[in-house]
């Protein structure tokens, strides 16, 4: 049977039972770990990293066993992923509460990064701006929440003014290449009926 001997911990300096023939310095992994952490040591080092890294590339690269260094693995890697994404609605593209919620951060922290402000109302841009002015000092008082940025359902609309909805929404067609006046009218409509609206007017400018 080996014989046993007691040893004294490297990190926390406690004694500990280890077998003779073994080269333990340490009487736990968490004391290893540490002592390692400490001394910035193996897996702990910013050296250790590098030198792993580097290694890992060059064999990857000469392989090509990485989707960054084999274009084939990259566009299966991609394609499985759109595949999971679809059937687990996970991504924004796939789920329309998820864009939706995006879309409406999006567009208030766009909007508090521009100077297009008038009666403390941070606006889209300056034409819509514009729009805003015009009911302000023609028609009635602007208000957020009231009159502009009205939210029916989970959706806004960009005013509401005598019983209509007055939607600024010049369609980029770099971002939407399919959308036209018409089928943005369609969904505008669309939401309006669910949410009761249904006799109410909507314009699309």
């Amino acid at each position: 049977m080996e014989a046993k001997i007691i040893k004294k911990c490297k990190h926390c300096k406690e004694n500990f039972v280890s077998y003779k023939k073994k080269e333990r310095k340490f009487c736990s992994m968490d004391c290893r770990n540490n002592y390692w952490r400490t001394h910035k040591m193996d897996f702990f080092g910013s050296e250790f990293h590098h030198k792993g890294n580097r290694v890992s590339n060059q064999i990857q690269r000469k392989n090509k066993t990485n989707c960054f260094f084999n274009p084939e693995s990259r566009k299966e890697q991609s394609e499985k992923g759109v595949e999971v994404n679809k059937k687990n609605k996970t991504f924004s593209f796939y789920n329309p509460k998820i864009a939706r919620k995006a879309g409406q951060r999006s567009a208030e922290v766009s909007r508090g990064k521009k100077n297009h402000i008038f009666n403390s109302i941070i606006f889209d841009s300056k034409s819509e701006m514009e729009i805003g002015m015009c009911i302000h000092h023609q028609i009635e008082k602007l208000k957020e929440g009231i009159n502009y940025q009205k939210k029916v359902g989970s959706y806004s609309f960009d005013f509401f003014v005598d019983g209509v909805f007055i939607e600024y929404h010049p369609i980029i067609k770099f971002f939407h290449p399919n959308e036209n006046s018409r089928n943005y009218y369609d969904k505008r409509r669309k939401i309006l009926n669910i949410n009761g609206y249904n006799n109410f007017l909507v314009i699309i400018k």
